[in-house]
């Protein structure tokens, strides 16, 4: 039985020795024992002990069910058998290698996959490529400054972008900058 339900039946059994004894307690010229109403508090009372003698007997279970300091750590096992090798996947086309370092004044400081670049006026600039890029993604980053930039394909030139630089407060630049393109 479970401590719990061990404690109730306990508890009925100890009210009803009670009720047995205090019907029987006048036969045998006793005094008449307790009412009812006493003896259903004194059951009260009971149970309330019984349940507060359980929970402080988890409590003293659960202190010492401490864990104690670890031992020093065995050998090591034995090394398993090496997995087979996993399926070579497709390589898939690299990335095509087109970037570019533009001056401030329009000019190519280095780069590749380009063949030239230009300074259309201030804050923009055309930089053409060896190959088609309108399908491409293009990154541009300020270099060595603070300020904006966007990057854009060429209108009517399909190996061209459009990259314009900004200062902090959006007026048209001459701003050296980095170029990558994704094809």
């Amino acid at each position: 039985m479970r401590r719990s339900r061990r404690t109730t039946f306990l508890v009925l059994v100890t009210v009803a020795a009670l009720l047995c004894a205090s019907m029987l307690a006048p036969a045998f010229g006793a005094p008449q024992a307790t009412s009812a109403a006493s003896l259903a508090k004194k059951l009260a009372s009971t149970l309330k002990i019984a349940k507060r003698a359980d929970r402080n007997a988890k409590r003293a279970i659960k202190g010492l069910q401490v864990e104690g300091k670890r031992g020093p750590a065995g050998p090591p096992g034995a090394t398993g058998a090496a997995g087979a090798a996993g399926a070579k996947g497709d390589q898939g086309a690299p990335a095509t290698r087109l970037w570019a370092v533009i001056n401030a004044s329009g000019t190519t400081s280095r780069g590749a996959g380009l063949t030239g670049s230009a300074k259309l006026s201030a804050g923009q600039y055309e930089v053409v490529f060896d190959r088609d890029v309108t399908a491409c993604s293009y990154q541009v980053t300020m270099a060595l400054t603070t300020g904006e930039s966007i990057a854009q394909p060429r209108s009517g030139v399909p190996s061209g972008v459009f990259v314009g630089t900004f200062s902090s407060t959006g007026a048209a630049s001459d701003r050296a900058f980095h170029l990558a393109v994704f094809c």
